[in-house]
């Protein structure tokens, strides 16, 4: 894995990892919030519902109504013509009140007073419980001495000071309710009042359904009434549905049925009165008989804005992740760029080019290795000038002495002297280590000139098949003693004439049938082939030689580079030979490369273009 990569993988997990918990956290919390909204907004309605419907009772109904004080001391019934005006002005107050009823809660007559009005037309004692009068809205008042309440659940909770609140009841007109209310005396100051008489009325719940379900949360979200047990006393969508028990029962239901307290309950999603999933707050009104009111919101519109802002902080979360892994690559080019350039640069000195510059300008410690980087190829480029100085000068200081003893020994050759046999082995030895030299001379002298750019060609349009047939008929001498066959295969004529110096082209030809000859097996073979390709022509030297290696293939070209096979050591080399190859095939403006397969022989070929 490259650094680049290591760089790029680390620098987004450290960016992206908070990101996407940042994402998934603000998923979390949006949801929480939303929902923890959501039930705030239905307990603020509950809680002013719930409010609405206490004073209704506590307000409207009893405390302006029922609650009534008779302005008289004695502990004794009130007179019908004392009663008249409380009931009228009952009815006025109070449109929901439909009919009412005063019951006697002490034993006794009304007291005649002349001043204020005519006497009673009740003349008998009358009991607790009996009926004093009653009256409908927009009816007169009546008695009926047959009806009495002692044993009614309304009186006796009333005539005990208690206001008393009925369960709701359906009626073709609505909903309604019993209530009943005592009425006091007002008595000489430090003593108690007395409860006269009970007054009770029928209170139609219309005004206060109709008030209740008109309010919305939302557009589609909606207020329903129950009574303890359930039974449906304000429903929105149809009053058909009130006083039936049509209450769904659901988890969040009978919770709320079996629980008797007035904190707002909320609820997950559950299947609501229409049908629909909903999010559900109720609570319990204890004070008048546990009614429950339940708040019910459809999902679909109460989470309508949620995809919107879900779906925003997915967006951003996508597009900051899209701006970092972007941001990652150029982190990543600005950080690994000048490492590469660094790196560039030592693989450059590596292949001997001491010129480049290193351009790093970065402001840190990178810049400062880049100048001491340069500084070093400086150094170097130095010491490769005093390098190829001394070998130009080393070699041409051997090549004097090297010359003048092959000379010498040439002309013991062909003086026709017999040697001793003491002295005709040295003497051979001699001649071939002089003759080593003289070549080795010769090729760190190539090697200097290629270097210092004094090496020449002087190209010209050529025959390429005579100078092959020469160059395999001088190597056949070094071939036969092997057993090794030349073979050049057959070219189509005419052949096309090649750019090239005639004396270099040779130089390269011997050079690569000769390491065929010399890198093969006994009874091997070296093949010469020619062919044209385009605006060139190719020449390939074929062997059926050792190999080379992949990995080895790499150096082929390098100076002084050698094989460290065992078999490619046994013969004598410099590693110079490949080096001045190439060098004078690219100088004549061709190219050179070689395919092997270790233990199948190797085939060399260069390009040169046709003249």
């Amino acid at each position: 894995m490259s650094l680049r990569t290591k760089f790029l993988l680390a620098f987004l997990v450290l960016t992206l990892t908070p990101l996407l918990a940042f994402g998934a956290i603000s998923f979390y919390l949006v949801n929480r919030t939303h929902h923890e909204d959501i039930t705030k907004i239905q307990q603020q309605y509950i809680d002013l519902n719930r409010s609405e419907i206490l004073r209704f009772f506590q307000e409207d109904i009893f405390a302006q109504n029922l609650n009534i004080v008779v302005p008289r001391s004695q502990v004794s019934l009130p007179l019908n013509c004392e009663l008249e005006p409380l009931f009228q002005q009952t009815f006025d107050l109070t449109p929901a009140l439909q009919e009412v009823t005063l019951i006697a809660a002490v034993e006794g007559r009304p007291i005649s007073d002349p001043e204020q009005c005519k006497e009673s037309g009740i003349s008998e004692t009358v009991p607790v419980g009996k009926e004093l009068i009653s009256s409908i809205r927009g009816g007169q008042l009546s008695v009926d001495a047959s009806r009495y309440h002692a044993d009614t659940e309304k009186f006796k909770q009333a005539s005990a000071g208690q206001n008393y609140i009925s369960a709701p009841y359906a009626t073709l007109s609505g909903p309604m309710v019993t209530v009943a209310a005592p009425a006091y005396n007002k008595p000489p100051e430090g003593e108690k009042p007395t409860v006269l008489f009970v007054t009770t009325a029928e209170v139609a719940l219309k005004p206060l359904v109709e008030d209740l379900v008109r309010q919305r949360l939302g557009e589609t979200g909606y207020f329903m009434l129950l009574s303890e047990t359930g039974n449906v006393i304000a429903f929105p969508e149809n009053s058909a549905l009130e006083g039936r028990e049509l209450f769904p029962k659901s988890a969040f239901a009978e919770r709320i049925l079996s629980e008797k307290t007035s904190l707002v309950r909320t609820s997950d999603v559950y299947r609501g009165m229409q049908g629909k999933e909903v999010l559900g707050a109720a609570t319990h009104i204890p004070e008048i008989g546990n009614w429950i009111v339940i708040a019910e919101w459809p999902v679909e519109e109460a989470n309508a804005i949620l995809p919107t802002i879900l779906w925003q902080i997915a967006l951003f979360t996508m597009a900051s992740a899209i701006a970092l892994v972007l941001a990652s690559f150029v982190v990543a080019r600005a950080v690994i760029g000048p490492v590469r350039i660094l790196a560039k640069g030592a693989e450059e000195i590596g292949r001997g080019n001491f010129e480049q510059k290193l351009s790093v300008h970065t402001g840190d410690e990178l810049e400062e290795l880049s100048d001491t980087f340069n500084e070093m190829a400086k150094g170097l480029k130095r010491l490769d000038e005093l390098r190829k100085e001394f070998v130009f000068i080393a070699t041409h200081e051997l090549r004097a002495p090297a010359t003048a003893i092959k000379g010498y020994l040439d002309l013991i050759r062909e003086a026709g002297v017999e040697l001793p046999k003491t002295v005709e082995m040295p003497f051979q030895r001699i001649k071939q280590v002089n003759d080593n030299l003289v070549h080795l001379v010769d090729d760190l002298l190539e090697i200097a000139r290629a270097e210092a750019g004094r090496l020449t060609v002087d190209v010209s349009p050529q025959e390429l098949p005579p100078i092959v047939d020469e160059i395999v008929a001088s190597l056949k001498v070094v071939a036969e003693p092997r057993k090794i066959s030349l073979v050049i295969e057959p070219i189509q004529t005419p052949f096309p004439k090649v750019t090239a110096d005639p004396d270099k082209l040779r130089e390269v030809l011997m050079n690569l049938i000769s390491n065929a000859i010399k890198y093969n097996r006994d009874g091997g073979s070296v093949t010469v082939r020619l062919e044209t390709k385009g605006q060139e022509i190719l020449t390939h030297v074929l062997d059926t030689g050792l190999g080379i290696g992949a990995e080895e293939q790499k150096h082929l070209f390098e100076k002084f580079w050698r094989s460290d096979d065992p078999d490619v050591r046994k013969q004598t080399g410099t590693g110079l030979g490949l080096f001045i190859v190439k060098e004078i095939v690219e100088r004549m403006d061709g190219k050179i490369w070689a395919v092997s397969e270790k233990g199948k022989g190797t085939t060399f070929s260069f390009s040169l273009k046709i003249a």
